[in-house]
């Protein structure tokens, strides 16, 4: 059986890498000791993991 190969766009990997970063900083907001420079750090550091998984994913499944 061939499978056939899905296209992701450029837009929806970084979009969707954007906003789980943005998601993973919520929790924090309820914190009573919120620090924006924390919130932010751990955004970017989730935001980047997401893109490095989606073109490992990516790469992997399409060899």
């Amino acid at each position: 059986m061939q499978q056939e190969k899905i296209k992701i766009s450029q837009a929806v990997i970084w979009i969707s890498s954007i906003v789980l970063g943005a998601l993973s900083s919520v929790p924090q907001l309820a914190s009573h000791d919120f620090n924006l420079m924390e919130a932010v750090v751990n955004a970017a550091i989730t935001s980047a993991f997401a893109v490095v998984m989606w073109y490992l994913n990516i790469f992997f499944t399409q060899s």
